[in-house]
């Protein structure tokens, strides 16, 4: 993917996610990052969901997380969130780094679309969209397309 055509979209990758796919998506020149990030000034590992929350939206990133908490903490301050639903076990790196990078353009396509808050979920190789009427761990089946 050359650069004029490479996603622009901001993530950050919560700490419950395997830090190292932030870092292989940002060495192909990514605009990811993830909590405890020094060199990007992210939260510290350990930092409240809040905290971390307030900082995405302070510097314009999409958090990046599997963590339910989260989750509803951005449907209640009505902030876009990507969901990454490991369907009962965490993914490893390379995993993830894959799954990202299989998906990102969509994910960008999904966080320009609506005009008010959601969240996009990816579950295998499926990124589903789903504005923030419908409770966060019951997104509707229905398709990105």
């Amino acid at each position: 993917m050359d650069a004029a055509r490479r996603p622009r979209v901001r993530l950050m990758f919560d700490e419950l996610l395997p830090y190292r796919a932030a870092l292989a998506l940002r060495e192909l020149q990514f605009r990811t990052s993830h909590v405890g990030h020094k060199g990007d000034r992210q939260p510290d590992r350990g930092s409240d969901d809040e905290k971390i929350l307030r900082h995405a939206m302070r510097t314009k990133q999409v958090v990046v997380t599997s963590n339910h908490d989260m989750i509803m903490l951005c449907n209640e301050l009505q902030q876009p969130v990507g969901w990454i639903d490991p369907r009962g076990r965490q993914y490893r790196a390379d995993e993830l780094a894959m799954l990202a990078l299989g998906g990102i353009a969509e994910w960008e396509r999904l966080l320009a679309r609506p005009k008010g808050p959601f969240a996009f979920a990816c579950s295998g190789r499926r990124s589903r969209f789903f504005p923030w009427t419908a409770p966060p761990d019951c997104p509707p089946n229905v398709s990105a397309a």
